[in-house]
């Protein structure tokens, strides 16, 4: 569903691709996610509709999300790391979502020689990101970024998977009641 969204521009768009009746405009979608989270309908603009006009906002929210987390769930930070590296946590849990790095064995295609791509198992994106590139980006030790970092990282991107079912979801009831 979200390949609607991506579809999406300032125009509108058919579900049945053509351009003819069934054409929904963002107006229609943002009304449709109305009911979620404004963090889920921020990431859903960006993400999908590359609408760079909403990440700063996104981005403060994602990062006060972590500030609160990490106060709530008792993280012990090394006396280099404040705030500013929850904040790195935050932005390259946001890129990573909105951006995925590709698969360096298949290029991105998720195939390789006509096949699956084994590695990314077809999907065309990395399927974890490296500690060197969490240790470089929050600017901790790889030690750091493995045995600490790296869980938290994970738990913000399962947000942001949990955002992008809502917003499935969302779409879905948006399209059947275009289709009745």
């Amino acid at each position: 569903m979200t390949e609607i969204l991506a579809m999406l521009t300032a125009k509108t768009v058919a579900f049945d691709g053509s351009g003819g009746g069934g054409e929904i405009t963002w107006d229609m979608v943002a009304a449709s996610l109305a009911g979620l989270d404004r963090d889920i309908v921020l990431y859903a603009q960006l993400k999908f509709t590359l609408d760079d006009t909403v990440a700063g906002e996104l981005s403060d929210r994602l990062y006060l999300n972590a500030i609160n987390l990490a106060l709530k769930s008792g993280w012990r930070l090394a006396k280099d790391e404040d705030a500013e590296t929850i904040g790195r946590l935050s932005d390259l849990a946001l890129d990573e979502s909105i951006s995925p790095h590709s698969c360096k064995i298949c290029s991105g295609t998720g195939t390789l020689d006509s096949k699956t791509c084994e590695v990314c198992n077809g999907a065309g994106t990395s399927s974890e990101i490296s500690i060197r590139r969490i240790a470089a980006r929050l600017k901790v030790t790889r030690h750091r970024a493995e045995f600490f970092w790296r869980d938290k990282l994970k738990s913000l991107l399962s947000d942001h998977l949990t955002w992008e079912h809502d917003i499935n979801g969302a779409l879905k009831r948006l399209k059947n009641k275009q289709e009745d």
